[in-house]
């Protein structure tokens, strides 16, 4: 898939993103608003699956983003 297909793509998609260091979840977020329709941000992995359970019954599509 080319650079501006995947683009195209990633505009369709709500961003689920799970970090516990505020500061680095602020600035990713920020960078992530760029490349998707929605950014959703998580302070751990408990609110991050809260988040993701809502997100599936309103039958969004979405990308799942938890750092290691």
């Amino acid at each position: 898939m080319d650079d501006a297909k995947l683009r195209a793509e990633a505009q369709k998609l709500v961003a689920l993103y799970v970090e516990d260091d505020p500061v680095t979840r602020e600035l990713f977020k920020l960078t992530l608003e760029r490349c998707f329709k929605e950014v959703l941000v998580a302070a751990n992995g408990r609110e991050g699956l809260e988040i993701y359970r809502f997100l599936c019954c309103l039958g969004n599509s979405y990308c799942l983003l938890v750092p290691a």
